[in-house]
């Protein structure tokens, strides 16, 4: 009988450790699974923030490209070359730059588009950056 009884003791004790440490396991996921919520919606503020800026900056370029003249280049690159047209009149600028031509406007247009690409490049290059600055994993 005695035996029964401390043994009963000895249960009683291991089941309330074990449910004591099963709280304390409990609360420690509870804890760790709120943080990564924590984290995970300061993530996705940051790359909305980076998103915008990268938006933003490509939606600039794009507006300054539509709205400048058509490029000219230098006869020394593209002398006579099928793509350039010779400018005439004082309003076209070829009387402050009389050795340069107007680009066609196909010309134009193919070299504003890489310029537009080469600039797209860049801003996801300066957006990565900021990502990896954002969360932390520059050095």
């Amino acid at each position: 009988h005695v035996f029964t009884q401390g043994e009963t003791s000895m249960k009683a004790e291991w089941d309330a450790d074990k449910a004591e440490r099963m709280q304390a396991d409990n609360a420690a996921i509870l804890s760790r699974v709120k943080n990564n919520e924590r984290v995970a919606e300061q993530q996705h503020i940051d790359n909305a923030n980076i998103t915008k800026v990268h938006d933003e900056e490509l939606s600039t370029v794009r507006t300054a490209l539509a709205r400048s003249e058509r490029l000219r280049i230098g006869t020394a690159l593209c002398g006579g070359s099928a793509g350039v047209t010779q400018t005439a009149g004082a309003g076209s600028g070829a009387a402050t730059d009389p050795g340069s031509r107007v680009l066609s406007t196909e010309m134009d247009g193919s070299v504003k588009s890489l310029i537009f690409e080469m600039e797209e490049v860049a801003a996801t290059g300066r957006s990565a950056q900021a990502f990896i600055r954002a969360n932390g994993m520059a050095p």
